[in-house]
């Protein structure tokens, strides 16, 4: 299947600087364009932060139902939207956070234009307008609020947690991220790391959270972050895919036991068909 879907990448000309598939435990990777081994990952990034608040989950620190507001009490606003208060860790997981824009996307607006350098009062200071769970609303917003939230609960940087319990455990050599101007992960995006480390993620979910030997994260949260579609889109082949900009992509297929991560520079969208091939052969 793999040999299949790199005759399809080199036939379609998709622009993938490296592609890693891991099929049956077996590791495939190949580099396909010249490219930086490291590589911004964009929106591939929110598998990574959603993956950090499992690990919270797991050690009892949080709950998907705890209102973010209660996390934060005395860090907030005191204009803040009175809305927030029903807002829940599940809810911005989800993208349902009641707002109906998205904000605070550092890949395309210039951080130096923000009215404050506390971008996390910039979240809070968003209008709720629609009842928190209800409406989908895509927003970097809502991933830069939950590196925050990993950061509260547990005492730690978001990025060192993820290196730490999961990137170095699953053989990451280096991983950097984007950082607001008081230090903290973006959360949404900016994470820089190869393709590899992305498939094994994927894997890892396949695992149902075990990796050789080690329960990283617990099959509880496996199966809820599937369920509830946790930066997964579940595909029509049962498989569950996250993108990025530019064309980054994370697949995993639990029935098939393949995961792939590849990086890649594809503005225009020209590497769609490869996702839809996935899809259609039950990769």
């Amino acid at each position: 299947m793999i040999e299949q879907l790199m005759e399809k990448i080199l036939a379609t000309g998709a622009n993938i600087y490296s592609l890693t598939a891991i099929e049956d435990g077996q590791v495939h990777t190949y580099k396909i364009r010249p490219a930086n081994p490291c590589n911004d990952t964009y929106s591939v990034a929110k598998a990574f932060t959603m993956s950090a608040i499992g690990l919270c989950y797991d050690r009892g620190l949080l709950k998907p139902s705890d209102k973010v507001c209660d996390i934060f009490r005395g860090q907030l606003p005191a204009d803040m939207d009175e809305r927030w208060e029903e807002v829940t860790v599940d809810n911005v997981l989800r993208h349902r956070m009641g707002t109906t824009k998205g904000y605070l996307d550092i890949d395309v607006e210039d951080i130096n234009d923000y009215p404050t350098d506390d971008l996390l009062s910039m979240v809070f200071s968003a209008k709720i307008e629609v009842d928190p769970g209800e409406k989908y609303c895509y927003s970097d917003a809502a991933y830069y609020l939950l590196s925050r939230v990993v950061t509260q609960v547990s005492g730690e940087g978001m990025d060192d947690i993820l290196m730490r319990e999961i990137l170095r455990p699953l053989g990451c050599r280096e991983a950097a991220w984007s950082k607001c101007p008081r230090g903290y992960a973006m959360g949404a995006t900016g994470l820089y790391i190869r393709s590899i480390d992305i498939a094994r993620l994927g894997q890892l979910y396949i695992n149902e959270g075990m990796w050789e030997g080690k329960q990283i994260l617990s099959s509880e949260w496996v199966s809820l972050a599937k369920e509830r579609e946790y930066s997964l889109v579940l595909c029509r082949n049962g498989g569950y895919t996250k993108g990025g900009m530019r064309g980054q992509r994370l697949y995993f297929n639990p029935k098939t036991n393949v995961a792939i991560g590849w990086t890649a520079y594809d503005p225009d969208g020209k590497n769609k068909p490869i996702l839809e091939y996935i899809a259609d052969i039950d990769i």
